[in-house]
């Protein structure tokens, strides 16, 4: 049986697609969404034919969110993208999304709806399958809000995850306000940070994920370190002893396997590269007590840096993974990443990667 593999590679300058039949060979196409910075995409499984969506950020025409429903060959705008409304009847324009940064489908008792994550720090729910979008205000009110703060990338939602158990269970990753937790669909919402330091006024999280196989574990890449959360009521543990650095921001958890994670570290928040150049990625197979490092196939010296949707797996393919530099290189591993080869190069920065295959 073969295979089919797509890449959805979200860079400074626009989307393209990667496509390989049995990782043969690999076609790149595009150029897709020029003149939009796609820092976030997602695939939608859950009908009979998968939906691709893009985040697009641009200086000129703002923030809007594109789907495809021809696997990428052709894109189409959102009739209305993100925005915040003032709470009179009129519903003015209040002010303005700055950057969309996360797409996260909701649970399968909701097939039409999925979540955006936006800059300044908010979050937003379409049910009509990307078309039109509402805010979730009991996050963009809550009582928390004045202590939030911009860090180098602004104020910005970042990680959503939904409860596959429970729908009505989401949790957020904010830089730099940390992680929020709602159990009614985004009504309410409470911290979520104990046992964290706060990096700033408050806890800076990176990347938030959760544990392939489980619905309660949580792992999240921190300014101060990584961390994993066993239960909803437990607090947050230190897991980055035996790395080169804590400091980092991709972070991707195996579909299956509750124990088994990756990360990418970076040197410091000061010297955001590989540290001392030695780029490699670092895995776990025991909830973070140890790490195995791979850097087989990988440049050396490279000084670069890998953004937070950077890495990922290909669910559907769990023992294949695939990151992004922001100096547009694009590497894959076919073995869980104990090596790797790179697959495209002399790309625009990449900023985000998602993956699916299919067979055939």
């Amino acid at each position: 049986m073969s295979r089919t593999v797509k890449l959805l590679i979200g860079t400074e300058s626009g989307l393209f697609i990667g496509e390989s039949r049995d990782f043969s060979e690999w076609k790149l196409k595009g150029h897709y969404l020029t003149g939009f910075s796609v820092f976030c995409s997602a695939v939608d499984w859950r009908g009979a034919s998968p939906l691709f969506y893009a985040g697009g950020n641009s200086s000129h025409w703002g923030a809007a969110i594109f789907k495809s429903e021809d696997r990428g060959e052709t894109w189409k705008e959102s009739k209305q993208s993100p925005c915040f409304l003032s709470d009179d009847s009129s519903k003015k324009i209040s002010s303005s999304v700055e950057e969309i940064w996360q797409l996260q489908l909701d649970g399968t008792q909701h097939p039409d709806s999925l979540y955006a994550g936006a800059a300044p720090a908010a979050l937003f729910r379409s049910d009509d399958k990307g078309e039109t979008w509402n805010e979730i205000k009991g996050l963009s009110k809550h009582e928390t809000r004045d202590l939030w703060e911009p860090c180098k990338g602004g104020l910005c939602l970042h990680s959503i995850l939904v409860d596959p158990g429970n729908p009505n269970h989401l949790t957020v990753g904010i830089s730099a306000a940390g992680v929020f937790e709602s159990f009614n669909r985004g009504e309410t919402w409470k911290p979520a940070n104990d046992g964290i330091p706060a990096a700033h006024e408050t806890a800076c999280v990176h990347k938030l994920v959760s544990a392939g196989g489980e619905t309660q574990r949580l792992y999240q890449q921190n300014h101060v370190g990584i961390w994993r959360k066993d239960g909803i009521e437990l607090p947050w543990v230190r897991i980055d002893q035996g790395l080169p650095s804590g400091y980092g921001f991709a972070l991707a958890a195996h579909p299956h396997h509750s124990d088994q994670i990756y990360v990418i570290p970076h040197e410091s928040p000061e010297m955001r590269t590989a540290p001392k150049g030695e780029l490699a990625v670092y895995k776990t197979q025991d909830g973070g007590k140890s790490w195995s490092r791979s850097s087989q196939g990988l440049p050396f010296p490279a000084y670069v840096k890998v953004l937070r949707e950077g890495l990922c797996i290909d669910e559907k393919n769990p023992h294949v993974l695939y990151f992004g530099t922001a100096g547009g290189s694009l590497f894959a591993s076919r073995d869980e990443g104990d090596t790797w080869s790179q697959i495209f190069g002399y790309l625009p920065k990449i900023y985000s990667v998602k993956a699916f295959s299919l067979s055939s």
